[in-house]
Formats: C-alpha cells, sequence, structure tokens
C-alpha cells in the first residue's frame, strides 16, 4: 500500500554504497525514516529531489509497523536555495534540525511549524539574524514543558543594577541575598542580569519587534546552550559552539 507524507528533510546518512536513509520530520511532528533505493546512481529517480532543509513529498510503500519506509518518489516544493550560497545560514539551520531530530519523539505537530518557520526566516541572502536560533531555543524548551523560569523564585523585584545567578539544573533565579541558602556547588549556574531575562522573555513573545545588544545576545545564547546540553541528552552541542562563535567574531 502506498502512501505519502510531507515535511523537512532532518538528515542523510549512507544505506549502502548507492543508497541513502532519509529522515523527515512530517507536518504531523513525527519523524519518520525513508531508504531511497540507488539515490546515488547517476540515473536514479531520487535525484536532486531531495536535500538538507528541503520541504519534500514522500510516496512510500507502508508495512505495518516498520521504523523504515520505503520511498517510491519524492517531489520538492520548497528547496530553500539561499543555504546553498549562505553558509552562516546552513550554520544555524544545520544546529535547529540537528536539535529538531533529537527531541521529536512524540508526534508535535507545533514543532514542524516552528522548524519550517525558522527556517524560512533563515533561508535569507542577507546574514541571518542570530535571534532566530536564540528565539527556535526558547520556542522549542517551551514545546517541551522545560522553558527557563525567569522569575525570582525568592520573591524579589528584578533591579537592573544588579545581577542574578541562574541554575541550569531547575532552571531557578535566585538574588544575592537568598541565593546562599540554596546555592548546590556541583552544579552548574551562570550569573545574568535583567537586560537578558527581558530579551528572553521578548524572543518568546514578541519576535519581530526584538531589539538587543550583541553581548545581551551572547550572555542568553551561553545560558540556553549550558541549559539544553544539561537536559537534552544525544546533542551535538559543538555544532551549536561553531554557530556560537561565529557569532561572536562576525
Amino acid at each position: 500500500m502506498l502512501e505519502k507524507t510531507n515535511g523537512i528533510v532532518l538528515r542523510i546518512i549512507p544505506f549502502t554504497n548507492t543508497s541513502q536513509i532519509v529522515t523527515l520530520l512530517s507536518e504531523t511532528g513525527k519523524k519518520m525514516s525513508f531508504i531511497c533505493k540507488e539515490a546515488c546512481r547517476p540515473k536514479s529517480i531520487f535525484r536532486g529531489q531531495y536535500d538538507f532543509f528541503y520541504t519534500c513529498e514522500f510516496v512510500y510503500q507502508y508495512k505495518g509497523l516498520r521504523s523504515l519506509y520505503f520511498a517510491k518518489e519524492v517531489y520538492p516544493f520548497d528547496m530553500r536555495p539561499f543555504f546553498r550560497s549562505n553558509w552562516r545560514a546552513s550554520h544555524y539551520a544545520s544546529w535547529i534540525c540537528a536539535l529538531a531530530n533529537a527531541v521529536s519523539v512524540v508526534e508535535t505537530p507545533a514543532l514542524y511549524r516552528l522548524l519550517s518557520e525558522s527556517l524560512d526566516l533563515l533561508n535569507s541572502p542577507s546574514y541571518p539574524n542570530v535571534a532566530i536560533l536564540a528565539r527556535f531555543e526558547l520556542k522549542l524548551l517551551q514545546l517541551l514543558g522545560l522553558l527557563p523560569n525567569f522569575a525570582l523564585n525568592c520573591g524579589c523585584e528584578i533591579d537592573e543594577t544588579k545581577q542574578y545567578r541562574f541554575h541550569i539544573a531547575d532552571g531557578a533565579l535566585m538574588c544575592a541575598q537568598h541565593d546562599g541558602k540554596t546555592v548546590r556547588f556541583h552544579e552548574p549556574s551562570i550569573l545574568i542580569n535583567k537586560s537578558v531575562i527581558v530579551l528572553a522573555q521578548q524572543l518568546v513573545t514578541s519576535f519581530a519587534s526584538t531589539t538587543y545588544s550583541k553581548e545581551t545576545m551572547r550572555k542568553l545564547l551561553r545560558l540556553l546552550g549550558l541549559f539544553i546540553n544539561y537536559h537534552i541528552d544525544g546533542l551535538p552541542i559543538s555544532g551549536r559552539d561553531t554557530c556560537l562563535k561565529e557569532m561572536l567574531h562576525t
């Protein structure tokens, strides 16, 4: 029985010398893997029909509860061409696709919409805005129920002139006055100020109108990197570090 699905290509790996396995995030948020037989041969029907970051329609053979499907035909309808000429945008896109691939265990249509929107924003001839990366990570953590709590747990008001310790393990933000009563020295933490907190809240709620300084964004990205690496297993975090280093030296 033949079926079809639309989705974004997350991963392509060799299966044999001439065949490949393509991992797709479908519109329903389900991660699916397809065997594309003879895809590497010069006259293959699959040549040029799929690539990283493409949105494609896969026609496949469905057999029971198998985790791998045999692709019969592939039709690309959004190829996002600027990723082929903008390597910085490709860096960012590679990381968010790797992150989506790692967390897409349960079907979540909102994850597909978030990934599609973020890739469309990155698919630009100009230098990509690094806020897209931070926004994707924050929104993804929100979908997973892991969004950090940037309100002070101790009940104090946030002062623009002070720094606050954010505990990575439990996502708790504490002021200097109350931090000593709960601090756990074996767990990672980071110092942040009010501008970082405000930027994170703006990215989650109103991305289009967000303004920020480079230093504030750097601190937020460092916090998110530590938080994601601590709470999500099996991530190629070195790829994210490459994106961050490139942003800081641009």
